[in-house]
């Protein structure tokens, strides 16, 4: 499996929004086409060629509300069924976090305990970013209505940039609060949200789904190198290559060799990995540029900023 792809279920559920969203329109033969064509994955290359075509329609934002409509847990796969046979919500948002990459690689989930549970959601990629992530965070709070039988409790979503009155509309719907502004993209759940029970706990059940997702977590990392890579990276953005190379028991040459048959290099990884702590370390007030900087192995706070601005087109804001 390649690090960028995305579960062909994902995407099914995805076209079908945007059919029903009438973003998109297929001739009955183009539609059987497309879904007789079955795969595992689905590159993210297509995925972005699909995000591009729908952020282009004048009525996009439509897709939002049509996707948290059309979203169910068996559209995940064998993660789905093992979220839905969790004892309560807690324990499902914790497994989304965990085993989310089955769903896609375009983007990474983080727990973090702030008076309850926040969920936030870091993308890997820039094409229709604001319309991907609002769509992210509606299917992360759509499905936890749908597994705790309608019963949203008190649930909260930050968006980083400002999202259109209809956009609001629908998470308003879900949630009873509208979007707001925030340092990361994240939906937040209360303490007393986490303990609602879900209607399909079932704990046999979840026990074999645990144990398949172990199985196919271990596959995943010994057939992907850069899906390891990514993963330590991930978990220590300072890693150099050399460091990653001596886990792997392989020269430097081996590893740069392994992933370029998997079209990426251990830069493309890297700065992945680095966007995405960036991200969640600039939303911390405590933490000063300076500190930022350190922690994501740049010599000095110039030189993150410089870094920051070609990924992002701007410089990091709040921080002095």
């Amino acid at each position: 499996m390649s690090i960028s792809t995305v579960s062909f279920s994902f995407q099914r559920a995805l076209l079908i929004a945007a059919h029903e969203a009438k973003l998109l329109q297929f001739d009955d033969a183009t539609w059987q086409r497309r879904f007789s064509a079955a795969t595992e994955r689905v590159s993210l290359e297509e995925q972005n060629h699909l995000w591009r075509t729908l952020a282009e329609h004048p009525r996009a934002d439509a897709l939002v509300g049509a996707f948290a409509e059309h979203i169910d847990p068996a559209e995940l796969g064998e993660l789905g069924y093992a979220l839905a046979s969790c004892p309560n919500l807690g324990y499902a948002i914790e497994l989304l976090q965990r085993y989310h990459a089955f769903i896609g690689d375009g983007g990474s989930l983080h727990l973090s305990q702030n008076n309850g549970l926040q969920l936030d959601y870091v993308p890997h990629y820039q094409e229709a970013q604001q319309l991907r992530v609002q769509t992210v965070l509606i299917c992360i709070v759509a499905l936890a209505k749908k597994l705790t039988g309608q019963r949203i409790g008190h649930i909260q979503v930050g968006l980083t940039r400002p999202p259109s009155k209809a956009v609001c509309r629908y998470f308003k719907r879900l949630t009873g609060n509208e979007p707001h502004l925030a340092h990361t993209n994240h939906v937040w759940f209360s303490t007393t949200t986490l303990k609602l029970p879900l209607v399909t706990a079932n704990a046999r059940l979840l026990a074999i789904l645990l144990t398949n997702l172990e199985e196919q977590e271990r596959g995943l990392h010994s057939k992907s190198t850069a899906q390891f890579v990514s993963h330590c990276l991930r978990e220590n953005p300072r890693l150099q290559r050399k460091h990653i190379a001596a886990r792997l028991h392989c020269t430097e040459r081996t590893l740069v060799r392994r992933l370029s048959k998997e079209f990426t290099t251990f830069k493309q990884l890297k700065t992945a990995a680095q966007k995405c702590e960036a991200q969640l370390l600039l939303a911390n007030p405590e933490l000063s540029l300076e500190c930022v900087a350190e922690q994501l192995g740049y010599t000095d706070a110039s030189a993150f900023i410089k870094a920051y601005r070609l990924w992002f087109g701007r410089t990091p804001k709040g921080k002095s």
